[in-house]
């Protein structure tokens, strides 16, 4: 008995919905980062916990591995020593100075760990940080060995986030983003059976070893007849708003098994085969035969002559599109990072406009008062290192309270 390899696949949820929506619009056509919906957002900020993922696409066929986190936390003694420790940091991932505090990844929701793929990350000024590190220790609230270190990186990973984010939608504009940070979309093509061809067929095909790979034990197998237009590759499948994503498309293959062969039909999103036809003699020398019985099988199953359920009757009722990968034009890559910097921005805004609801729920009325300072502090340090005002951010100057009772 032959069957199929199982095998994991990623794909956004942006995309389920859409070829919901778009499957009765054949072909679909390329489509742009708009039509996809929203990205997947994840969000946290706490006193000791800061997390943002806007999920773009990459040519990996998975998400961009970027996000902004509080990974470690800064334990030197005083910020002189900040910015070039944390670029050290950045370059070989581990720093006497700092603590390695959270392992969060979001690929990890993707069944993926950390460590499968370092985080891509974008080198800033070592003077640019200097000078925001010495201004945000020297306004910290804390005097506790303890407490001034988490609060100080919880406020440096927010303004280098936003660092980051600036310079990836400058970049964007002039063209000099790297590869590697280049989002993708998707485009969708009709996938047909290839009706005259089967039916026209006067030789098997050799099956490629990608063509194999299907099957968990692929030694037996000689000959293959495709029955679409395409193979292998991606694709997806709409049924009754059911959309599912795999990598081979349904076709008939041969086996040589002992002084015989057999032929079914595989589709991989199954466990198991559907038997055909079988014979005696090798696969080589009875391919008329063979032929003949693709053939019977073909026309019987679509004039649903036996009047029962079939694979092939089934997959009649499937819509499939071939999935590709599209590099994102040069103006929808700025529209793209604009977007994600204008969304951080606004998750930030939440936090400065009621910093009470981001506090620590079991901490008492010090510890919820000091958390509301800090997060005072971090938007004093907005404010100063970017004083130009933007739709994400604006300063809520009459909710705003000062730092200190004689400000």
């Amino acid at each position: 008995m032959y069957v199929h390899t199982p095998r994991s696949y990623f794909y956004p949820d942006q995309l389920r919905k859409f070829l919901s929506r778009h499957a009765s619009d054949v072909p679909i056509g390329q489509v742009t980062a708009a039509d996809l919906g929203k990205p997947y957002l994840y969000s946290i900020v706490r006193p000791n916990r800061f997390r943002f993922v806007y999920e773009l696409w990459s040519a990996s066929y998975l998400p961009l591995n970027f996000y902004i986190s509080m990974q470690h936390i800064y334990t030197g003694p005083s910020p002189g020593f900040y910015s070039r420790a944390k670029a050290e940091l950045m370059r070989t991932g581990k720093h006497p100075m700092f603590s390695f505090v959270d392992g969060w990844a979001p690929l990890r929701r993707f069944g993926l760990d950390r460590d499968t793929r370092a985080p891509l990350q974008m080198p800033l000024s070592v003077h640019t940080v200097d000078r925001m590190a010495k201004s945000v220790w020297n306004k910290l609230p804390f005097h506790s060995v303890y407490s001034r270190p988490h609060a100080f990186s919880l406020i440096m990973t927010a303004l280098e986030g936003r660092l980051t984010l600036e310079k990836l939608v400058e970049r964007a504009k002039s063209g000099t983003l790297p590869k590697k940070w280049k989002p993708v979309t998707f485009a969708f093509r009709s996938v047909e059976l290839a009706t005259d061809r089967l039916l026209d067929r006067r030789t098997l095909l050799e099956p490629s070893s990608r063509a194999k790979s299907r099957f968990y034990q692929p030694e037996n197998i000689r000959f293959c007849v495709p029955l679409y237009t395409k193979l292998s590759g991606t694709f997806a499948s709409v049924s009754d708003n059911n959309v599912d994503f795999f990598e081979d498309l349904p076709a008939y293959f041969v086996a040589q098994e002992g002084a015989g062969w057999k032929l079914f039909l595989s589709d991989a999103r199954k466990t198991e085969v559907e038997t055909v036809a079988q014979g005696k003699g090798k696969p080589e020398d009875r391919q008329t035969k063979i032929i003949e019985a693709i053939s019977n099988h073909l026309i019987t199953a679509l004039l649903n002559a036996t009047e029962e359920q079939s694979l092939l009757l089934n997959l009649t009722r499937e819509k499939f599109y071939k999935v590709t990968l599209v590099p994102l034009s040069a103006a929808d890559c700025v529209q793209c990072y604009e977007d994600m910097l204008d969304c951080y921005l606004r998750q930030l805004q939440k936090v400065f406009d009621k910093p009470e609801k981001y506090t620590d729920k079991e901490g008492d009325e010090v510890k919820t008062e000091l958390e509301v300072m800090v997060y005072r502090v971090m938007q004093e340090a907005f404010d100063e290192f970017f004083p130009t005002p933007d739709k994400g951010l604006q300063s809520n100057k009459q909710r705003r309270l000062p730092l200190n009772e004689g400000e």
